[in-house]
């Protein structure tokens, strides 16, 4: 897992696009990139810090990956398909931020509400658990 020491860009973008919280022993990535909080590398640069800053902290029992809005993650961002090299550096944010989800030394729960769509139900199945919203819709 990548520690947040390793990476500058990891500890700016976390605070840009995914902010990190402790409440009671949990921490809380709350996934905030308006409208539809759709992935981009940057918002997975974000989710990773975020998971490697909570698997280093001995004072942290849990991960709780939320978004903030009225939609958990709607995929990805169209723009970020514009050519051949941004689609590569999606899917590698994609693959990161599951692969981080996966390896957490800690639970990590995804709390799904409104759309869950795409690669937003991909980052959802990669945690260990999922919790659901009534009327939230995934697919």
């Amino acid at each position: 897992m990548v520690s947040p020491d390793d990476c500058l860009l990891c500890l700016r973008y976390s605070s840009e696009h995914a902010h990190y919280t402790v409440d009671g022993g949990v921490a809380v990535i709350t996934i905030d990139h308006p409208p539809v909080n759709a992935m981009t590398p940057a918002v997975a640069v974000g989710i990773v810090a975020g998971l490697a800053r909570a698997a280093g902290d001995d004072a942290v029992r849990a991960v709780v990956l939320n978004a903030a809005g009225a939609t958990f993650m709607a995929g990805a961002d169209i723009k970020d398909f514009a050519d051949a090299d941004s689609t590569a550096r999606l899917l590698a944010g994609f693959a990161s931020v599951a692969r981080a989800l996966e390896d957490c030394p800690k639970p990590v729960v995804a709390a799904l509400h409104g759309f869950t769509l795409g690669g937003g139900m991909e980052i959802a199945m990669a945690a260990h658990y999922r919790v659901i919203a009534s009327g939230a819709r995934v697919g």
